[in-house]
């Protein structure tokens, strides 16, 4: 795991902060127009969610609008808590739970492809950063999950599915429609960094450099350049 030099705790004044973005438990903190859209490049900077709420989010802008026939995912991320939570979330108007990336409790991760949903590793939750990355493919169905450097496959998953139509995306919570349907009690408490997504599988030497060097960008969303929409007044 490389060591991104993160804080060792948030800072909530994001006027001081520069570049690290606080996601409120709640619109009362801001004012009613309180949504950001911005086009940032994050670098070493995370997303901090720091309780449980129906209405504390990020929602990812893609690059570009494609058919999905494969689809890679790599991020990082930080909790201390044991419970359900969503940590990715693409919906499309077809399907709201067209690829979903979720942790369960008892530290099982699930991974869903149009509502098809496989627990894929169970993998306890470290008190520091952890690196997630996912890819499947619809040709073969196959899946493969890592969390920093264990492994999971598995084949025949949705084989000869496609994800169409313009995905909304969000980290944080789970969309039970599209861009709706959250509830509080799948919403992420921790911190999210290093967010990427690609339109092709990557392989096991792609997956290394990012978990270990950091080197390696989405062609769909990428960190270095994220199109974002905050529920908050920040901007970067």
């Amino acid at each position: 795991m490389v060591n991104k030099e993160f804080p060792a705790a948030p800072v909530t004044d994001v006027t001081d902060a520069a570049k690290e973005f606080f996601i409120p438990a709640g619109k009362k903190e801001f004012p009613t127009a309180a949504v950001t859209d911005d086009s940032c490049d994050l670098g070493d900077d995370f997303f901090t969610f720091p309780d449980t709420s129906e209405v504390s989010y990020v929602q990812l802008f893609p690059d570009k609008n494609v058919t999905f026939s494969e689809i890679s995912l790599c991020m990082r991320f930080k909790t201390v808590k044991n419970r359900h939570f969503a940590l990715f979330s693409l919906a499309t108007k077809k399907s709201a739970n067209s690829f979903t990336v979720e942790a369960k409790k008892r530290h099982k991760f699930s991974l869903s492809v149009h509502t098809h949903t496989s627990i894929i590793l169970k993998k306890p939750f470290a008190r520091d950063w952890m690196s997630l990355c996912v890819s499947w493919t619809s040709k073969t169905g196959n899946v493969e999950l890592w969390i920093d450097g264990d492994y999971y496959e598995k084949g025949n998953f949705k084989k000869g599915a496609n994800i169409s139509g313009v995905p909304f995306i969000i980290i944080g919570e789970e969309q039970d429609s599209y861009g709706g349907g959250f509830n509080k009690s799948q919403s992420f408490i921790g911190d999210i960094a290093d967010v990427n997504l690609w339109d092709r599988a990557l392989t096991e030497e792609e997956v290394m450099e990012f978990i270990y060097h950091d080197n390696i960008r989405g062609n769909v969303i990428t960190w270095r350049a994220l199109s974002i929409r905050l529920l908050h007044s920040a901007s970067c």
